[in-house]
């Protein structure tokens, strides 16, 4: 949520995206980012209000069904990250939001599963 909110808000969307090219940079990939259109930011800031929004959504309705959609978008969000970096030249920093993403989506299947064992029905 916190990273997402960053995201949302374009001058801490700019900072956030300089500092994942720093970090990429310390692991030997590009440091600086490349330049964004206006458009390119709109999409990051964009994705950060869903995000903002699904996160809230998620914790005000912890309902079943949205947990199964959460863990299933988290790992897609992973299979996207790894074709990215590894096909199309992202930054290799990236790599740390996959393993971000699969521990939630593995928190909410976990959690899923449990509540499940516990139900009554």
């Amino acid at each position: 949520l916190v990273v997402t909110a960053l995201l949302a808000v374009p001058p801490l969307a700019m900072l956030f995206v300089q500092g994942l090219y720093a970090l990429n940079g310390k692991l030997g990939g590009t440091g600086a980012a490349p330049e964004f259109a206006a458009v390119h930011w709109f999409f990051v800031c964009l994705a950060g209000v869903l995000g903002v929004a699904w996160s809230i959504a998620r914790i005000l309705q912890p309902l079943r069904p949205l947990g199964i959609i959460d863990a299933s978008a988290r790992l897609a969000v992973s299979a996207l990250i790894l074709y990215f970096v590894l096909v199309r030249d992202a930054p290799v920093a990236l790599l740390v939001f996959v393993v971000s993403e699969l521990l939630g989506a593995g928190h909410q299947f976990w959690a899923l599963r449990r509540r499940a064992s516990r139900a009554a029905w």
